[in-house]
């Protein structure tokens, strides 16, 4: 009986010093699509004018600062309908590390601050199977559809690969709409082939059973001024 009573009076001191965790923080999670750093929501379904899902990208609204919020929080979270759903990093724009995981990249970025771009690196088990992208989760789809939040943006298909050469390889690809809106993107029968990949970084394949990468040998042309481009 003493043995008891002492155990329960551990327990009840236990629960004393604890703080419960504000599992709503201030009742800014919602039931949408929420980003919590810090400690607190930097971003809910009440910033969000979109979400771009085939480049996960997130549209915030005129009177929300991302960048001030989140620029030095190393780490953050994101919530469905206030279900935990995957944790990433935070990453300085200039910084040449990259995690493995969900990343987002900060100051300087090249979208500005209206945009938030949550990307990936893959991550690989001990076996070195790629594991699924925890951005793919329908909870997420379904949070962001309960608000009219869910774009699903551009698909690119690979229609045919011609081998021409031992070092000449042509590619046929068809860009899709898959969103009522219309979307701007880069014609390479408009910049040129060597404008385009300046743009774009051009075609990268990697195969990932023998963990190579082969890009393009093409020379990209800076245009003059850098954010001017002629037909």
């Amino acid at each position: 009986m003493k043995t008891t009573a002492a155990f329960l009076f551990f327990i009840a001191l236990l629960f004393a010093g604890c703080k419960y965790e504000n599992l709503d923080f201030n009742g800014e999670l919602t039931d949408g699509f929420c980003i919590v750093a810090g400690g607190k929501v930097v971003l809910n379904q009440n910033d969000i004018e979109y979400y771009d899902y085939s480049s996960h990208l997130i549209y915030i609204k005129e009177n929300k600062s991302f960048a001030d919020d989140i620029e030095i929080i190393g780490a953050f979270t994101v919530y469905a309908d206030r279900v935990q759903i995957y944790k990433g990093q935070t990453v300085p724009g200039y910084s040449s590390f990259l995690p493995s995981g969900p990343i987002i990249a900060t100051h300087p970025s090249v979208f500005g601050d209206y945009i938030v771009p949550i990307g990936f690196i893959q991550i690989l088990d001990s076996l070195g199977n790629v594991l699924p992208d925890p951005r793919e989760d329908e909870r997420i789809v379904k949070a962001l559809k309960k608000y009219n939040q869910f774009h699903a943006g551009l698909s690119c298909e690979i229609k045919s690969v011609q081998y021409v050469a031992s070092n000449n390889v042509k590619v046929e690809m068809t860009l899709k709409n898959n969103d009522p809106i219309n979307y701007y993107y880069l014609d390479p029968n408009k910049t040129g082939t060597n404008l385009f990949h300046y743009f774009t970084y051009g075609l990268s394949i990697r195969d990932f059973k023998n963990h190579k990468s082969y890009k393009h040998n093409t020379t990209a042309i800076q245009p003059v001024p850098w954010n001017s481009w002629k037909k």
